[in-house]
């Protein structure tokens, strides 16, 4: 893979929210200094599809445990959601954001997700994967902010809706 979201060392602990860098590309690729990793979560439905086995809401449900889901079986189902704010940030640069999903199929054949993003109104559907039968998780990375090419902004991020899609 390009990329890994986590290390286990044969139980001697767990490194998470590690960053490296290469040397390809035009972005990131030198040392970054000391960098903080800011998660949040949905905090608002913003335009959804899929339905909620339980509760009132889809983003309540994003954030829960496994016995409480979105489910949809149609493809170009959409859920997007508000996000908490970032407040923790202090104006440092944004080396990337990482929109992470945690899903599963429940039924047989191919059926493949995309994360989306849509800022200033420009909706980025970005690299399909393939669903997996047991629950797995699909991130992206983005440097740069899909809908101006340029730095992620705090206001980009805080502004930005995230979600995902069913594409086959």
């Amino acid at each position: 893979n390009a990329y890994t979201n986590e290390f286990i060392l044969s139980g001697m602990g767990l490194i998470d929210d590690f960053y490296c860098l290469n040397t390809t590309g035009t972005m990131n690729n030198t040392f970054l200094g000391e960098q903080k990793v800011i998660t949040t979560l949905p905090s608002s439905d913003q335009g959804v599809n899929f339905t909620h086995n339980t509760g009132a809401s889809n983003f309540a449900a994003v954030t829960a445990e496994d016995s409480n889901f979105n489910f949809s079986h149609t493809v170009g189902d959409q859920d997007l959601f508000g996000m908490t704010p970032i407040t923790t940030f202090h104006g440092n640069v944004i080396a990337a954001v990482q929109t992470t999903i945690a899903v599963s199929k429940d039924d047989v054949g191919v059926r493949k997700v995309k994360n989306i993003v849509k800022v200033d109104g420009t909706q980025t559907d970005l690299s399909e994967k393939t669903i997996l039968s047991a629950e797995s998780t699909q991130s992206d990375i983005m440097e740069q902010n899909p809908s101006t090419s340029a730095d992620w902004l705090e206001t980009d991020v805080n502004a930005a809706l995230f979600g995902y899609k069913i594409t086959a």
